[in-house]
């Protein structure tokens, strides 16, 4: 699981597939960068890569389907969703509790920023009304 929180990306479905939830999301945690309705997100995830100057050991890439498996494959915590195809389960480290567009994003968020340490501190803000 990456240990910091230096760039996030989103790489979603299109807002017709349940996007604009997690482009909600993305945007209240900060998150600059969102892609929705990509063709090839390996060469979307290696454009990122070199643009915002990550390594592969410090992303997680979140999947469900066979143009996922690309990203998948490089990053050093690949999550797939409930619901994902079984060849995407295979490859992910973690499979969530809930499916694609029913909070499996959140979920991981959530889980990474918990495993960070950094949990608890959004919560207060959020319960500050600073966020």
């Amino acid at each position: 699981m990456p240990s910091t929180t230096t760039a996030a990306t989103s790489l979603t479905s299109p807002v017709e597939r349940g996007g604009h939830v997690v482009l909600h999301l993305v945007l209240q945690l900060g998150i600059e960068h969102v892609a929705q309705g990509v063709g090839n997100k390996t060469r979307l995830y290696e454009e990122l890569r070199a643009s915002i100057r990550f390594t592969d050991d410090e992303a997680c890439f979140v999947g469900d389907d066979l143009p996922d498996l690309g990203p998948m494959t490089r990053v050093a915590f690949p999550v797939a969703v409930a619901d994902a195809a079984d060849e995407v389960k295979r490859r992910a480290a973690h499979v969530t509790a809930l499916r694609g567009g029913r909070g499996a994003v959140r979920e991981t968020i959530e889980m990474i920023l918990r495993a960070q340490g950094k949990w608890d501190a959004i919560v207060r803000a959020f319960e500050a009304g600073e966020r």
